[in-house]
This record gives structure tokens, sequence and C-alpha cells, in this order.
């Protein structure tokens, strides 16, 4: 899969017999626990090229415990929606908020079902949004600056190289210090402060 400005791409899908295609989407608990008790509308565009009509079913889960997706509750289905092949589908879907049901967080499933064998075909999401009301408006566009602050409070590369017993390059840092094996501690350990810029959503695991 792929994404480019605010289309998401699965592409050169390969699948045998009753394949199913999904895109999911989760909303942490302190974004979403507003939505409490509320009716709320998801729309977007949808696209395929399978050479066939597929069926779009839109579905809303919450979370069993705050931002664990590890185990969720259907909230609801939506009606199915019909994607012709090669033409670019508006969906939008309601869904009715219990007093609770957000206070976990959500997640936003877009799942077409029995697509059938296929073989490098490719399947279009863009300008999704889920909001208060059941009324779609029109899609509220992000500066890409913003949008990767955002990711990046999920993930994060750091191009640090650092070698034990050598001198090795260290990539962008905020401050720090090396010692080489030449040095009075013989032990060739980096030091360094690492400066995110972004905070983190949790402290990360590092590789």
């Amino acid at each position: 899969s792929s994404s480019t400005g605010f289309m998401h791409i699965i592409s050169g899908l390969t699948t045998t017999g009753a394949g199913l295609v999904h895109f999911r989407q989760r909303i942490e608990a302190v974004n979403a626990f507003g939505l409490n008790g509320k009716t709320v509308t998801v729309s977007g565009n949808v696209a395929q090229d399978t050479g066939a009509t597929q069926s779009l079913t839109v579905r809303l889960n919450k979370a069993n415990s705050t931002d664990n997706f590890g185990a969720t509750t259907l909230i609801a289905n939506s009606t199915t929606t019909t994607v012709a092949s090669g033409v670019l589908t508006k969906f939008t879907a309601t869904f009715n908020l219990a007093a609770t049901d957000a206070s976990s967080g959500l997640e936003l499933v877009l799942e077409y079902a029995g697509v059938g064998a296929l073989t490098s075909k490719s399947f279009y999401l863009g300008d999704v949004q889920l909001e208060p009301g059941s009324v779609a408006t029109t899609f509220e566009h992000r500066p890409y600056g913003m949008e990767l602050a955002l990711c990046q409070r999920y993930y994060r590369t750091s191009y640090i190289g650092v070698v034990p017993g050598t001198v090795s390059s260290v990539g962008v840092v905020y401050g720090g210090h090396y010692y080489n094996s030449s040095s009075p501690s013989g032990d060739g350990v980096g030091v360094i402060k690492i400066d995110y810029g972004v905070d983190m959503r949790a402290t990360p695991t590092v590789v």
C-alpha cells in the first residue's frame, strides 16, 4: 500500500477465491471523547479497478480499553455502497453513538467483502473524514506540515550510526559527545540527545 496527498492506495493486489480488502483508521480517545452520545457522519471518495462492481461497507468500532485496539466492539455497520470499476465514488454513512461509545477511542473500517480472485488490482481511498452531525460537509484540507507533524506523533526515523570502537557518523542530534577508542575511557561509547521536535503519542519502541 502507499499514500499520496490525501489519497491512500492498495496497489498491485492479488487474491485467490473470496478476498477481503479493508482500510482501517483508529482515532485516539482524547480526540473521540467529545463524540459520545452524538450522531456522526463518515464520508469520502473511493475507486477500484478490478473490472467488476464491488460493495463497500463502512464499519465503526469502539476500543474495549483506552487506545488499545487489540480488542474492539462493533458499534454499527453502514448499508453498502456500490462502487463501479474505474469510477470515483462518493460514500457517506451516519452512526448514532451511545453515551460512552467514544470514551476509549474509535476505529473506522472501510471494507470490501468477497472481492473474488484478483491479479494486480488497486483500491483507492481519499478525502475521508468523520465529523459530528448527520450531514457530510466539504472535506477539510490540512497543510502538509500539519499532517506530517500529526504522523510524527506515532512514528519517526532517526539516522544514527554509532559503532562501538569507531568514529561513526551521527545523524541530526541535539547536543551530545562521542568517545572513540583512543579516549581515556577507551569504550567507544556515543552519548547523544535526540530532539524529536514533536512530542510522540507514547514512549517509543526504538529499533
